[in-house]
């Protein structure tokens, strides 16, 4: 027998679900007293009074409480282990405390106060906070019972407020913010939750409305009570009002500088159905490792291709998503795919830093410390990994967390079993579908009265099918799309069809390409010229508009036909308007056509080599032009409406642009390799890929080579020196340089190369050949009126010039600048020379000047979107204001520049702010 007092909210008393009927308010009240003072004895007349209440008092109290108490027996008759008694001191009622919802309340409590780890406190608070659907002892109302109700809810309020401390340590913040506004506009004097929806806003980037928060409370304080807020409630307004990085979350306080939870799983197969016993498996599996602080938290599915790993992986982790609040990474290592190859491991890490919301300035070069940034990010969180189709244990070991706290959920068609002994992971095998199973796919597909109607060939299906889903969901897809073929005649063609693809796996019954084949026999003309197309796709998916060029074929009918190979299961749409392919179906698809489509294949590089020129327009509408070669025939171009636009395609084609450039060079269009690398250029540099942008011209500068083309040999060598320069590696970048501009023909060219030598000299060191190269681009630039480059050399001349201490020669150059940029609009070059004319007048002591300078240069810099010279600025902002006697403001200004400096793991200039702080006092 289960049995439940309910107090907190209507007076209930349940017994296996069903309710006891209480008669009357006096009943309910009596039964509360005594549930509080549970197994302990009240006195008669302290009973009547917390009962009755002194102005309610019966005429003959004894006499009705005797009624009351006889009542309230006959009630509580059916259910076992309570009783009411009299002892020698007054009644008692015996009863076990847990069955008490406000005893397990106050328990739950005490031990989540009490217990070690954040997560388990959490959840300790969330059980006692349930158990609450009401106001305690609902509409009753004596004078005892309204006491004890108000402590109670002082008991309530008290434990919510931790909770939110807990979750704030969690860095739940967003998820907090709308029932923190709520709660404190319900509790406007509370000072606790006032500071903890402060702390919230603050951590959420809107520091004035924390602030304002603050005022409000501060007011009201006064009003109402006279009063000022109190001292730690001040304390969080001054630690807001400087920013300081103690309110930063745990997550958001990582070196990184979180700004987002990431999301990318996947959705669930609509039609996945069995394997009851391996998802029961896995959830055990997890649930045993959660209280476990020793054991692993990697699992791994195992079983040949096409049984459906991916499925289950997926499958189970979108039902258990909300056991994971703080993320949810997933990444396809394509470990098994022939035709694309690979995914590197690098490659991976780069894109779960990108979903974690990393600065790519932020992200440090070297791989090994990519993977200590990624095992900080993750340390401590709550989240699910999934990575599907690794080859082998060392395919993903920078990818694994350092400690336990994540779920690590791997696919594989190998054992893995270095992964299994080396770190513990545990291993869950995938066997092809039983019978029973593998019917009730199809039966999900296609409706049981379909598979009704030709028992013995549904049955053949399912038999030559062998259990595998891969080949259960074609078959399935096959008869959706020609409901008018029989299913023995699909059942037949399956007969014969074991010679085409290769066994797959160990499991050399089953033959996937009979069924790959005989679905691709089904499809018209025009679908299975596409099927076969997309086998030559050169990156992980493909728009529309890009398989539309590999088929030169008309959007619409591109569209219509991708819907039927989607519903025929051969092709994928993970994403809107994305499409690809399973690596074994792609695999089929390139054998189809492969070595066969030269010009399917340079209409797809047009494709992309045209629309990534439309979009680098939008991204740099004052950069000189390009012409390139074609597009060819039949080729679909996208065309970004705005900046935004053209930030996005690239965002979502960088990959496939990559592989085209590649898959360009092994066809030796070398036109084409060059022409890829210069439209990719402008968002590299946008992005911060100064290393990806080094990767393109490299092959770039041999394909102008290879054409004979001097001014493209030029600028590919200018790429390649800028590039080498702003990742430090000065002597390299100068070599390249000085080549490109001996090769220079055309004035603008050796202009351009000689401002880059001006860079390169001066960050190396050496300011006078840095004024000179300036100077002589400057004059070239002037020759040729190319108004955008003459400003960038004035305000190199000016930069270097103030390095020299030739500070009128600086101040002229940089003010000269200025006028150009905003003439023209050049908003990004005027941001530089306002900074530039800062650190003029910083130098030559003029600094008032210099902080008018840099705080309109820091105003620019925030507007475009660049903290990267926010930070620079800022830096030497604060020494302006220290010279100007203004110490706490110049350390509000450093302490800003720090913030930055650490988010973007610029480790030296933080370093040496950290020290000028220290020698100067925290402020």
């Amino acid at each position: 027998m289960t049995v439940e007092f309910c107090l907190l909210g209507p007076i209930e008393v349940r017994v296996d679900g069903g309710s006891v009927a209480l008669r009357g308010a006096r009943q309910q009240c009596l039964l509360a007293v005594l549930l509080v003072e549970a197994n302990r004895s009240i006195p008669a007349d302290q009973l009547v009074e917390r009962v009755w209440g002194t102005d309610r008092l019966p005429e003959r109290p004894a006499n009705a409480l005797q009624t009351q108490l006889t009542l309230l027996r006959r009630a509580l008759a059916p259910v076992n282990g309570v009783s009411i008694k009299w002892q020698s001191t007054g009644y008692r009622l015996a009863v076990d405390a847990d069955t008490i919802d406000l005893r397990r309340f106050q328990n739950l409590i005490n031990q989540a106060r009490t217990v070690g780890g954040t997560d388990h406190a959490v959840g300790l608070f969330e059980q006692a906070l349930a158990l609450w659907s009401g106001e305690p002892f609902a509409t009753l109302d004596t004078p005892w019972l309204n006491r004890v109700r108000a402590m109670i809810e002082a008991e309530y309020l008290a434990a919510q407020c931790d909770l939110v401390d807990l979750k704030l340590k969690q860095g739940r913040h967003g998820e907090l913010l709308p029932e923190l506004m709520i709660r404190a506009d319900q509790h406007p004097l509370d000072e606790r939750q006032t500071g903890q929806l402060m702390l919230a806003l603050y951590r959420c980037g809107r520091q004035a409305d924390a602030l304002d928060r603050y005022r409000q409370a501060q007011e009201r304080l006064a009003e109402e009570l006279g009063v000022d807020p109190g001292p730690q409630l001040q304390e969080t307004y001054h630690r807001i009002l400087s920013a300081d990085p103690c309110l930063l979350s745990p997550v958001e306080n990582k070196p990184a500088g979180v700004v987002s939870v990431p999301r990318q799983l996947p959705p669930p197969l609509w039609s996945f159905t069995g394997r009851t016993r391996e998802l029961d498996d896995l959830s055990e599996m997890v649930d045993r490792q959660s209280r476990s602080e020793q054991a692993a938290s990697i699992f791994v599915l195992v079983g040949p291709g096409g049984v459906g790993k991916t499925s289950l992986a997926l499958h189970w982790a979108n039902r258990h998503a909300q056991r994971f609040p703080d993320g949810l990474l997933f990444a396809n290592l394509r470990g098994f795919d022939e035709t694309e190859g690979t995914a590197s491991p690098e490659s991976v890490l780069r894109g779960f830093l990108d979903a974690f919301g990393v600065n790519s300035t932020a992200i440090p070069a070297d791989h090994t410390a990519q993977v200590g940034l990624y095992r900080s990010l993750v340390a401590g969180r709550r989240m699910l990994i999934v990575l599907d189709n690794v080859a082998d244990g060392a395919h993903i070991t920078g990818l694994l967390p350092g400690d336990n706290s994540c779920t690590v959920l791997v696919t594989s068609r190998n054992w893995l079993g270095g992964l299994v002994v080396t770190n513990g992971a545990q291993r869950i095998t995938l066997d092809v579908l039983p019978p029973a199973e593998a019917r009730g796919l199809l039966t999900a597909r296609l409706g049981a009265e379909r598979l009704e109607r030709e028992p013995e060939a549904a049955a053949e299906l399912v038999r030559h099918c062998a259990g595998l889903p891969l080949a259960l969901s074609i078959v399935a897809g096959r008869v959706v799309s020609h409901p008018e073929f029989p299913l023995a005649l699909l059942a037949a063609e399956l007969r014969d069809a074991t010679t085409r693809l290769s066994a797959l796996d160990e499991d050399e019954a089953t033959s996937v390409r009979a069924v790959m084949s005989w679905s691709v026999s089904a499809l018209t003309a025009d679908q299975r010229q596409v099927f076969g197309l997309l086998g030559l796709m050169t990156g992980p998916d493909i728009g529309r508009p890009g398989v539309a060029s590999l088929a030169a074929m008309a959007p619409g009918k591109t569209g219509e036909v991708l819907r039927a190979l989607e519903r025929a299961s051969l092709v994928q749409q993970p994403v809107p308007g994305r499409f690809a392919l399973h690596d074994l179906v792609r695999l089929y698809a390139h054998d189809e056509v492969a070595g066969t489509q030269p010009d399917a294949q340079r209409r797809l590089i047009h494709h992309y080599l045209h629309s990534a020129y439309a979009a680098e327009r939008r991204l740099r509408p004052l950069g000189s032009p390009r012409e390139f070669d074609g597009p060819a025939d039949g080729v679909q171009l996208t065309a970004p409406a705005d900046r935004k636009a053209a930030v996005e395609w690239f965002t979502v084609e960088y990959p496939c642009l990559l592989a085209a450039q590649q898959l360009a060079g092994r066809r030796d269009w070398h036109a084409e390799v060059w022409g890829l690398a210069w439209v990719i250029t402008a968002f590299q540099w946008l992005q911060g890929n100064l290393r990806d942008n080094v990767e393109v011209w490299l092959p770039g500068l041999r394909a102008a080579g290879l054409l004979g083309d001097t001014a493209k040999q030029t600028l590919a060598n200018r790429r390649l020196g800028r590039a080498h320069v702003w990742l430090g590696q000065i002597p390299v970048g100068t070599a390249y340089l000085e080549q490109a501009l001996a090769e220079a023909e055309e004035i603008v060219d050796q202009a351009r190369a000689h401002h880059a030598l001006a860079w390169a000299h001066g960050l190396g060191g050496a300011a006078e050949p840095a004024v000179e190269h300036a100077t002589t681009g400057l004059r070239l630039f002037r020759s040729v009126r190319n108004s955008l480059r003459e400003v960038n050399s004035l305000n190199a001349v000016g930069w270097w010039s103030a390095k020299l201490g030739r500070y009128a020669e600086a101040r002229s150059a940089c003010a000269e600048a200025l006028e150009l940029c905003r003439r023209h609009g050049y908003a990004d070059a005027e941001g530089d020379t306002l900074d530039s004319l800062g650190l003029i007048a910083q130098l030559s002591g003029r600094h008032d000047e210099a902080r008018e300078h840099y705080r309109d240069a820091v105003s620019l810099f925030r507007e475009l979107d660049n903290p990267y010279q926010e930070a620079s600025t800022l830096d030497r902002l604060g020494h302006v204001q220290l010279a100007l006697g203004d110490r706490e403001t110049a350390h509000a200004f450093w302490r800003q520049a720090l913030e930055l400096y650490r988010s973007q793991h610029r480790e030296q200039e933080a370093e040496q702010l950290e020290a000028v702080l220290a020698g100067e006092g925290t402020g």
